[in-house]
This record gives C-alpha cells, sequence and structure tokens, in this order.
C-alpha cells in the first residue's frame, strides 16, 4: 500500500486533522456543599420516602432548609456516617418504640 497524505490524514485522531491537539479532559468538579433528598436516599440504599420517616424519629440527622428544600451538609453527613450513623434524637416518637 503507497501512504499519501490522504492516508496519513485518515489515520490521525480527528482534533489532529483540525491543526489543533486535544484537550486535557476537564477537572474533576468538587463535591456539592448539600445534598439532596434523592442523593441522602441513593447514599443510605433507602427510598426518599424512608428518609423522611427515619428523620421524623430522629434516625438520621435533620436536613437544613433553603424554603421549601430540604438539604444535608455533605461534610456533616459524611461525619454521621463515619462516626456509625448514631440515631440524633431518642426522645419522642423513637422513645416509645
Amino acid at each position: 500500500m503507497v501512504m499519501t497524505n490522504d492516508n496519513v490524514a485518515a489515520m490521525e485522531p480527528p482534533a489532529v486533522q483540525n491543526g489543533r491537539k486535544p484537550s486535557s479532559p476537564p477537572a474533576p468538579a468538587a463535591p456539592p456543599a448539600f445534598l439532596t433528598i434523592d442523593e441522602v436516599a441513593a447514599v443510605l440504599r433507602v427510598s426518599v420516602r424512608s428518609v423522611y420517616r427515619l428523620v421524623e424519629i430522629g434516625r438520621i440527622m435533620p436536613p437544613t432548609r433553603f424554603g421549601a428544600l430540604l438539604r444535608w451538609s455533605t461534610a456533616a453527613f459524611n461525619a454521621w456516617i463515619a462516626n456509625g450513623s448514631p440515631p440524633f434524637r431518642l426522645a419522642g416518637k423513637a422513645a416509645r418504640r
């Protein structure tokens, strides 16, 4: 096979064909400061409704409210998990069980 300019261009990556060098991949994004209820449910491997129930009986840390939104501090949530996930409240409904 005879190598021509067309054959060489066809073997080069598309970014080089356009006269540009490939760019480096984007830097990884910083973790979010707050977790949504869906993210908390995914970490705990429970349903969203179960997260509401666990908050209500004091088994998990309470969320921070931003208007109607519920959010958990990522740092505090990770620390709570690393600390063995202790209950937050033993009074009220949780104490009656």
